[in-house]
């Protein structure tokens, strides 16, 4: 189940970021609002970029406990 929802979080990040996303979009607000203030939506991709980057630690950190032993 979870490669399928990556497979499908893959398949829908490249149809938006490849195909739907315009570069002058990128000063428009983000729709959803999150928290208090509000994001643009190039700001809001620069977040997630962010969050990924701490998931992706947290995977290496666990990777490293469970190949070690």
């Amino acid at each position: 189940d979870i490669i399928k929802d990556v497979e499908l979080t893959k398949k829908v990040l490249e149809d938006t970021l490849l195909n739907k996303l315009e570069v002058s979009n990128l000063d428009d607000i983000y729709p959803v609002k999150i928290r208090p203030e509000e994001f643009t939506v190039g700001a809001f991709l620069f977040h997630l970029y962010g969050h990924l980057s701490w998931h992706l630690g947290h995977i290496n950190y666990l990777r490293r406990m469970v190949s070690t032993g």
